[in-house]
């Protein structure tokens, strides 16, 4: 997606699509690369580490899902 700039293989959305995503998943993605890129480009830009701290882990409850 960012070597074309935002453009794809119409088969590569298509099987996308078949492997049980929808426009809302498709759009999902492309935020995700979009945040990615600009994190990139600002930690290029200033050095500034921009990783947040990790969540502490959940407690589980007991049950198994």
């Amino acid at each position: 997606m960012a070597e074309n700039k935002g453009h794809a293989d119409p088969q590569l959305i298509e099987r996308f699509y078949a492997a049980g995503y929808n426009e809302g998943s498709l759009v999902d993605v492309v935020m995700a690369v979009g945040d990615k890129i600009i994190s990139n480009y600002i930690f290029a830009l200033t050095g500034i580490p921009i990783d947040y701290p990790l969540a502490p882990e959940l407690e589980r409850s007991g049950v198994e899902g």
